[in-house]
Order: C-alpha cells, then sequence, then structure tokens
C-alpha cells in the first residue's frame, strides 16, 4: 500500500469519526445547551409577564423593555396597556414556553434573541401573549411585546 493510500484512508477514518461518533456528542451538547436556556428563558418570561400583566404597569413594562419597546412613546404604550387592562383584567396565571432561540454574530457582535409565549388566563378571558426577547449587554430585554385573544 502507497503513502498517499494511507495517508488518504487515515484521513477518510478521522472525518468519519469526528462526524459520525463525534456529531452525535456535539447534537446531544446542543440539545443539553438549548434546554438549559429553555428554562431560564421560562422562567425569565414568567416573571416579566407577571410583572407586567398583573396590573398592566407601563413603567415596568419600560423598565424591561429594549430598543423595541422603548421607541414607542410612553403614553401610547400606556394606551395599548389600559385597552389590554379593559379586555382582559389583571392576570392570573398561565403556561409559558420557549418557541425559539438565535445566536448571530456579525462583524465580532453577537445578538441573542428568543420567543417566549404564554397561553394565559386572565381576570375576564383567556389570551396568548407573546414576547420576543433580546440579549443587550447581557440582560435580556423585551423587544416586543403582544397579547391576543385565546
Amino acid at each position: 500500500m502507497s503513502k498517499t493510500t494511507k495517508i488518504v484512508i487515515a484521513v477518510v477514518a478521522v472525518f468519519l469519526l469526528v462526524c459520525c461518533g463525534g456529531g452525535g456528542l456535539l447534537v446531544y451538547g446542543g440539545f443539553k445547551g438549548y434546554k438549559s436556556a429553555s428554562a431560564d428563558i421560562v422562567g425569565l418570561g414568567d416573571g416579566m409577564v407577571t410583572a407586567v400583566c398583573k396590573d398592566w404597569d407601563a413603567d415596568e413594562l419600560m423598565k424591561r423593555g429594549g430598543a423595541g419597546i422603548k421607541q414607542i412613546p410612553a403614553d401610547e404604550l400606556r394606551g395599548f396597556l389600559n385597552v389590554w387592562k379593559g379586555e382582559y383584567g389583571a392576570y392570573q396565571s398561565g403556561k409559558g414556553a420557549m418557541t425559539s432561540l438565535y445566536t448571530n454574530s456579525v462583524n465580532g457582535r453577537t445578538t441573542t434573541t428568543a420567543t417566549y409565549e404564554n397561553e394565559a388566563t386572565f381576570e375576564k378571558a383567556s389570551g396568548h401573549i407573546k414576547l420576543d426577547l433580546i440579549k443587550e449587554g447581557g440582560e435580556w430585554k423585551i423587544n416586543r411585546f403582544n397579547v391576543t385573544r385565546r
């Protein structure tokens, strides 16, 4: 067997080991990381929803808001929350879930976003709460906030 053939066989063997053996570990590690992130996002989202929707507190939403929320004038934001307060009443309970998680790196700048959704029970009705979250300066912020009827 020639030296070139041995090198090719060795390269193929290493490739198969990494792709087939190591690839499984990589996928498993990614899955564990996703599950851990999901639990963190759900806990964070549950806390945000309770803080904002219990009394439909615009100041709380602005405090927890990212760039998407901060671009909405405060009086307009209060108007949205007052409409929802009248329609739904106070937040009672809900079941939250993380429905997406993305990390994007461009030119050395990393952006992480997640979507949290909650099937909520309010004082007057049931609804669906959706938070688009963004990690800004190491802290999760609400970038978009929406409530719809179920």
